[in-house]
């Protein structure tokens, strides 16, 4: 019979190390005839992530590979004094399009499969505060969740530091991050009913 008290505790972490590249280019479609068409200015970025997932439960662990494939196209961009005040975006995402198994370290040796999955997303971006401040939003559906849309707001001052706020099925996220020269630095604390999630992770740009 229980009296409400824990039996006993474990530990439970996640930890990934992705190797990213992308390439950018630019086109500017004609749109109308006659003596006033219109240009539209439009961006197209492409990239491969490939994921080395490592996953510890008590004492047990896992490792898998992965790799995922992304398309981002920014359009309409509305400029003020050749600065761009205003982006919309759109992009598509294939995750785990090739992976291993997350294999344990167990007696069974079990392997628990990694499911591919597709994600569909928006944003917006808008300058603040005389260009020093970005303002941005994006809402994505992912094939995982199948009757959940996450959305998450964020504020960029001066390409610096970055304050996030983010919504996805009944939790909630808040995060902060921080970039210096060519390192990224984020923090993310996402609560749950069955307790919150500390995520930490960083980058580096060459």
């Amino acid at each position: 019979r229980s009296n409400g008290e824990a039996l006993d505790y474990f530990t439970n972490s996640e930890n990934a190390l992705i190797f990213s590249i992308a390439h950018a280019y630019k086109l500017n479609l004609l749109l109308g005839s006659g003596l006033s068409p219109f240009i539209l200015p439009v961006r197209f970025s492409f990239g491969l992530n490939l994921k080395l997932l490592n996953k510890e439960l008590d004492d047990a662990s896992a490792s898998a590979q992965s790799v995922d494939f992304g398309l981002l196209v920014h359009l309409l961009d509305i400029r003020n004094r050749r600065v761009v005040v205003q982006k919309f975006s759109f992009g598509i995402g294939l995750f785990d399009i090739t992976s291993t198994g997350l294999n344990w370290n167990t007696i069974s040796e079990h392997e628990d499969p990694i499911e591919q999955s597709l994600s569909i997303g928006v944003g917006y971006q808008r300058r603040i505060f005389r260009t020093k401040g970005l303002l941005s939003f994006a809402a994505d559906k992912s094939t995982r969740d199948q009757n959940e849309i996450r959305y998450g707001f964020e504020y960029s001052h001066k390409g610096i530091i970055a304050l996030r706020f983010g919504k996805y099925g009944q939790g909630w996220t808040t995060g902060i991050g921080l970039k210096l020269n060519k390192i990224r630095i984020d923090y993310a604390f996402m609560g749950h009913e069955l307790g919150a999630t500390h995520r930490v992770g960083g980058g580096f740009y060459f």
